[in-house]
């Protein structure tokens, strides 16, 4: 457990590297392109590293030893370069009670979804691996659902720009706890269903946070973009604590396919607050949205990358005294 502490905080510091480097060596008319291609990247890389799962015993030394040659890789292009070194990250203030007051479904999304998405990137392999699946089986599993992801991200995205972002994020939460319900009894699928199954439900799940960054930002203050998109990078990450513990507890109880049954009553539970609170407040106007671009839960460095985080505000309102709710 130590050293999990010890790598999580190590390749949080990679990736507020990487993030800084790339803001500050990007022109302000490329950072939606360079947003987009780091994460087209970032997540090739994953269903790479994923897919080495088939190439050696996880549990020797092979695996490990490859990974820590590719970290130490990753310091070539930084220790080479010529270019400036990035100025000093200037970390912004962060108050959840007044961003919950600008956007409840946003703040409860992420966290929601830090849950499900937390519970199921740490447990599902043991999931499979219960089933008496391969290891192999795993590495296939999790690359089907990552491919989804990027798969799905897109089009969510742009018909969440035509109408009612919220309409989207209701509508996909329900098919995504469907999809879990579905996932639950994947154990007495063939391999090709159990795949599909995987890249449904990860082309499902996976663009949820993106939509709540996006809904967010529909109700916040333009330049307010980076301080509201960090406070809920945080939120998100403390649902991604939360979510491996309180799922681990009900497959001790249930079996290891009760996994996907924890993750579809939690997002279900994500749709029916998003309905109350289309009940509660009118939509933002189509030609008010902010535009929809996909951004992974990284650290809030990334947020500097996007354009609309260049927007000028001389009197924002995100973090102001004003307690009167606005979304």
């Amino acid at each position: 457990m130590a050293l999990r502490v010890v790598s999580g905080i190590c390749f949080a510091g990679l990736y507020m590297a990487i993030e800084s480097w790339l803001n500050e060596r990007t022109p302000n008319e490329t950072r939606g392109k360079i947003l987009s291609l780091y994460r087209i990247i970032e997540l090739s890389a994953m269903t790479s590293g994923q897919l080495l799962l088939t190439t050696a015993d996880p549990a020797g030394f092979t695996l490990f030893s490859f990974v820590s040659i590719l970290i130490c890789l990753a310091l070539v292009p930084v220790a080479l370069t010529k270019a400036s070194v990035p100025p000093p990250i200037q970390t912004p203030k962060v108050r959840l009670g007044k961003l919950f007051r600008i956007s409840p479904l946003g703040v409860v999304g992420c966290f929601v979804v830090g849950v499900a998405n937390g519970a199921f990137w740490g447990l599902a392999p043991l999931s499979i691996r219960i089933a008496g699946l391969s290891v192999d089986v795993v590495g296939y599993f999790m690359s089907a659902c990552i491919i989804g992801g990027v798969l799905f991200q897109w089009p969510l995205g742009m018909l969440s720009d035509r109408m009612d972002r919220r309409t989207v994020l209701v509508a996909n939460c329900v098919l995504a706890a469907v999809s879990g319900a579905v996932m639950s009894f994947a154990g007495v699928y063939p391999l090709a269903v159990l795949l599909a199954a995987g890249l449904i439900y990860g082309g499902l799940t996976l663009p949820i946070y993106t939509l709540c960054v996006a809904h967010t930002n529909d109700y916040a203050e333009p330049g307010d973009f980076v301080e509201a998109s960090s406070g809920l990078i945080l939120v998100y990450s403390i649902g991604a604590v939360v979510g491996p513990a309180t799922a681990s507890v009900v497959m001790d109880h249930l079996g290891g396919w009760a996994l996907f049954r924890f993750t579809a009553v939690v997002i279900g539970c994500l749709a029916a607050f998003g309905i109350v609170r289309m009940l509660w407040r009118a939509p933002v106007p189509l030609d008010e949205q902010a535009e929809f671009l996909v951004v992974p839960p990284t650290t809030p460095v990334v947020y500097e990358l996007d354009p609309r985080a260049d927007a000028e505000d001389p009197e924002p309102e995100l973090f102001d005294d004003d307690p009167s709710p606005t979304a």
